[in-house]
């Protein structure tokens, strides 16, 4: 599955930093589960990952099972974190996390 991003995000999914990935629950990666390959793409950097696990529900439920430092690492605590999330989900209830692994 092909996964559009933006430069901040490729950087930290590069470095090991970005463990998970977080998505609207209505996208066109809803059919994603355990065990697909997932490209994610920002210009000229592609970084290839393997969907180890496949989260669904609302951001409580999902940072109840990985920290949310996981999603966003440069968070300063869990506000900072709702913050990040909302510049790109302004609305959103229902998510998609994907944990992630070479």
């Amino acid at each position: 599955m092909l996964f559009l991003t933006k430069k901040k995000y490729i950087d930290a999914i590069m470095s090991g930093e970005k463990k998970v990935d977080l998505r609207r629950a209505d996208g066109p990666w809803k059919k994603t589960k355990a065990g697909d390959r997932a490209v994610f793409v920002c210009g000229r950097d592609v970084v290839r990952k393997t969907v180890k696990e496949v989260i669904k529900g609302n951001l409580g439920e999902i940072t109840s099972k990985v920290s949310y430092k996981e999603i966003v690492p440069w968070a300063k605590d869990g506000e900072d974190f709702l913050r990040n999330i909302r510049e790109i989900y302004p609305d959103e209830k229902e998510f998609i996390a994907y944990k992630l692994e070479d």
